[in-house]
């Protein structure tokens, strides 16, 4: 373990090595590998060529400050570099309170991560279930909700953070979590509750629909096909079931429902669904 001192702050710096208990809040960096660290506004590509992995703290500001500082002068063949992000380059992330690295691929001209939200893999097969991920209810925020196995509740927020982990199961009109609406979620990088990492969005029904007409057969076969491999991960319904046969991705455009990108085993559209369903999120870069 190497110590990174400074008038500040008692940084550490973990090698990897049997038995070592590991810090939380940090980022491996393999030895030979580049990792790019986007962290608490500031973005840097960490070099590693000292002979070991190393583990990169960036639980607070503070750390991952003092880390670009002092470790590059500290620890031979450790270098930073400026972020220069390309299509085709890993993205790491915090989701779900882990952090997770996913990949990126280019498609119709935008860049989109190469897996939904809460897959553990890119899908090899259009019902690939552990690429299926995660099903959020529209304008709600990464607080669990969105796993398949989550609670529910029948009791609506009044709030756009419910404070618990719970499907709201919303089956009144208008079959919205939240009362009252609130139009302006998701809206953007910057959008309150936006569930997709730093500079990462929820696409618009007009980039889904753009996806959708470059398939080469309008059904799962086609959404599969695509460089998006997209899945059929259904949907959750009202009462909190999963809905598997139909599957639809949702988008940011909505009136007072959700618009999004829905397809069969027999045809493929953009359609509107309710708020209160549990749907599929891919990101898209900004």
């Amino acid at each position: 373990m190497t110590i990174i001192l400074s008038s500040a702050v008692l940084v550490a710096v973990f090698y990897y090595s049997a038995g070592i208990v590991y810090a939380q809040d940090s980022y491996k960096v393999n030895n030979g590998a580049q990792q790019t660290i986007d962290k608490h506004g500031v973005c840097q590509k960490v070099n590693n060529t000292s002979g070991k992995d190393v583990f990169v703290p960036v639980k607070t500001a503070t750390e991952w400050a003092e880390f670009r500082i002092h470790a590059p002068s500290n620890i031979s063949g450790l270098s930073l570099l400026a972020c220069s992000f390309s299509c085709g380059d890993n993205v790491t992330f915090t989701y779900k309170g882990v952090s997770v690295t996913y990949g990126t691929v280019s498609s119709q001209g935008e860049c989109w991560m190469d897996r939904n939200l809460g897959a553990s893999r890119v899908a090899t097969a259009y019902n690939d279930s552990q690429a299926y991920g995660d099903l959020f209810q529209w304008g709600r925020l990464d607080d669990g909700h969105q796993t398949r196995t989550s609670g529910i509740t029948g009791t609506l927020s009044s709030t756009d953070n419910p404070g618990h982990s719970n499907f709201i199961s919303a089956i009144t009109f208008p079959y919205d979590w939240r009362s009252p609406q609130n139009n302006n979620l998701w809206q953007g990088v910057s959008g309150t509750n936006n569930p997709c990492p730093s500079a990462w969005r929820i696409p618009t029904i007009t980039e889904l629909d753009t996806e959708r007409a470059s398939w080469s057969q309008q059904n799962y076969i086609g959404a599969y096909a695509s460089p998006l491999k997209l899945t059929t991960g259904g949907r959750r319904i009202l009462n909190g079931v999963i809905d598997e046969p139909n599957t639809t991705y949702t988008s940011l455009n909505m009136s007072t429902g959700n618009w999004g990108l829905w397809f069969t085993s027999s045809q493929a559209s953009t359609n509107g669904n309710v708020r209160g369903y549990g749907l599929l999120v891919r990101c898209i870069k900004n």
